[in-house]
C-alpha cells in the first residue's frame, strides 16, 4: 500500500536491504548525514544484518552549520546517490 507521498513502504525496506547486502559485498562503508528524514536512512541501513560491518555513523543534522561541519570531516571524493527519499543524499566511499 503506498503512503500520501505515493511510496510502498515495503518496497523501499526492500531497496535499502538489497543496497545494505550490496554494500556488505563490496566491502563498502556508508555514513549518512541527514535532516528532514530524521535518521530514517540509518535506520533503513540496520534494519539488515551484517549492517554494522558497513556502517560507520549515522548523523541528524538541521542547521546548516552543521552540515558543513560534518560534511567538511567527512567529504573526500564520494559517490553521490540522490535517488531514495527526495532530496535525501547519500555518499559511499
Amino acid at each position: 500500500m503506498k503512503n500520501a507521498n505515493g511510496y510502498n513502504e515495503s518496497d523501499i525496506r526492500k531497496d535499502y536491504h538489497n543496497l545494505t547486502k550490496l554494500l556488505i559485498e563490496k566491502n563498502m562503508t556508508i555514513t549518512t548525514m541527514e535532516s528532514a528524514t530524521s535518521g530514517q536512512i540509518a535506520s533503513l541501513i540496520t534494519d539488515t544484518e551484517g549492517s554494522s560491518a558497513i556502517l560507520k555513523g549515522a548523523f541528524i543534522t538541521y542547521c546548516n552549520e552543521a552540515k558543513i561541519m560534518i560534511g567538511m570531516l567527512f567529504c573526500r571524493e564520494p559517490t553521490i546517490m540522490t535517488k531514495w527519499l527526495g532530496c535525501s543524499i547519500i555518499a559511499v566511499f
